[in-house]
């Protein structure tokens, strides 16, 4: 008999359908992820699944010493799915690491990084 119900509730689990993931996540980015450049970027666009919440979004760089390096204010762009920051100074020969924070409609936070290269 136990053995019954713990096959019709196995059964009935089987078949209640899961609600899909509906945190915000990275889609692309420029410079994209491990990408070798010719030249510094002139700014850092993150594009994500949905649109990112401009008051708890942050784009950080930093060079190889995980010494940060300067960027403009967090800003929307012309497309409702991206952000991004201006680089300061252009950026010599190296690696480079970029951070980011942002959160979507449903107010979770979502973190990440990627690094990409200057030069050969």
């Amino acid at each position: 008999m136990i053995s019954v119900v713990v096959a019709a509730l196995v059964a009935a689990t089987a078949v209640v359908p899961m609600p899909p993931a509906r945190h915000n996540r990275l889609v692309k980015s420029d410079p994209g992820v491990d990408a070798t450049l010719a030249k510094s970027p002139a700014q850092i666009r993150l594009w994500f699944k949905e649109a990112p919440e401009l008051a708890v979004s942050s784009i950080r760089l930093a060079d190889a010493a995980a010494k940060p390096i300067a960027t403009g204010a967090v800003r929307a762009t012309d497309d409702k799915t991206s952000i991004a920051v201006t680089v300061s100074a252009p950026l010599p020969p190296g690696q480079y690491t970029v951070t980011w924070k942002t959160a979507g409609t449903d107010g979770h936070v979502i973190r990440g990084s990627f690094g990409f290269t200057v030069g050969s």
